[in-house]
């Protein structure tokens, strides 16, 4: 029993229950097809059969925090057991995401029906957030932002192949909005359930949260949120680790990452040194990439910075979960030094590593191999 077979369950249950007001009982026929029994004869042959559908289903489901569904008994006796059932199956949150994520699914062809009716996204963009909804109000908005982020991946792919189709940008540009509005309130996002290396860009995005901000184990985190994804396990101890040697174990993560999504090539990361300047924070704003990881030798704390679709970039900062802040990384230079002496800084203080994806015209060495 999959999800659409439940629900053709499901709708033929409500309504056999309204247009009878016999007390009755289900079996099964042998077309697999249900039907009634009379209150005189118990259950049809095959009920076993159908509370074995009814736990497999329930197996299918995806495992979200609240639902109660796999310390159910599954074992209906009566219609009335079985309405219970379908009704705590209606309710609980693993079957409302997989409702959502089946729904959400379905976005994409009315999308490609649509693609030169741009007039039709109104009427689409009610329809994703009647879908959104019940995930929303049931405190699970992580999922609502991981199947809509999902959503605009497959968009975005759907649009770079038909270039001259402007609705797919219209639509992309609508999704993302409504990604933004799940989002809020930020403490119902589980952030390090997100995964953002390919979702066109859009907050909020993966990060994890470093236990003791007195640690240095900064560097690992700021790479798994450039990843969008735990890609670098966690070292045992916390020394602070060099920026070459950061950058060989995000380059070994691009081939043996344990995360079920799109990875650079090895070779297409690469690390740059230079000195606090205003040439180089003109250089930083002019990056072409979505994403970086920045660490000034004043503090010796590695932070990602991602870009989203309209080119406002976010400092994510290990030290500060949940506090994705809007903010260009030549303004987080400017205020980590605000108030320093540079006559007095000395050369590590004024150092700066970028660890970023190539290509970047940035005109200070760079370490490759």
């Amino acid at each position: 029993m999959d999800l659409p077979y439940f629900q053709r369950f499901q709708t033929w249950l409500n309504k056999s229950l309204q247009d009878t007001g016999e007390k009755l009982a289900i079996g099964e026929s042998e077309n697999g097809e249900f039907r009634f029994h009379t209150p005189t004869q118990a259950f049809g042959h095959n009920i076993e059969r159908l509370r074995g559908h009814l736990r497999t289903f329930i197996q299918t489901l995806p495992h979200v925090s609240g639902s109660r569904l796999a310390s159910h008994s599954i074992n209906p006796a009566s219609v009335d057991d079985m309405q219970t059932l379908v009704r705590d199956i209606e309710d609980d949150p693993a079957y409302i995401v997989a409702c959502l994520d089946q729904d959400l699914k379905s976005v994409d062809p009315l999308i490609l029906q649509n693609q030169h009716d741009p007039a039709a996204l109104e009427a689409i963009k009610a329809q994703v957030e009647e879908f959104t909804r019940p995930c929303i109000e049931a405190g699970k908005r992580t999922f609502a932002v991981i199947h809509l982020q999902a959503l605009l991946s497959r968009i975005n792919k759907l649009g770079s192949e038909f270039q001259d189709s402007a609705t797919f940008m219209q639509a992309a540009e609508m999704i993302a909005e409504q990604i933004h509005s799940a989002a809020q309130p930020k403490e119902d996002i589980d952030y390090t359930a997100l995964r953002s290396f390919s979702t066109g860009g859009v907050p909020p995005f993966f990060m994890e949260l470093q236990p003791d901000p007195d640690s240095t184990g900064c560097g690992t985190y700021a790479a798994n949120a450039f990843f969008g994804g735990s890609a670098l396990n966690h070292p045992a101890n916390s020394d602070p680790i060099a920026d070459a040697d950061l950058l060989k174990r995000m380059r070994t993560a691009c081939h043996h990452a344990p995360i079920d999504q799109p990875m650079p090539k090895p070779g297409d990361i690469e690390l740059y040194h230079d000195h606090y300047s205003d040439k180089l924070l003109s250089q930083l704003n002019e990056i072409k990439a979505d994403r970086f990881i920045l660490m000034s030798g004043l503090n010796s704390h590695y932070v990602t910075f991602r870009r989203d679709r309209t080119g406002q970039w976010y400092r994510i900062d290990s030290r500060q979960y949940r506090d994705q802040e809007p903010i260009d990384p030549a303004s987080y230079l400017n205020r980590l030094y605000q108030g320093q002496n540079m006559d007095f800084l000395s050369e590590t203080d004024r150092h700066i590593s970028i660890i970023s994806l190539k290509g970047e015209n940035l005109s200070v060495a760079i370490l490759t191999q």
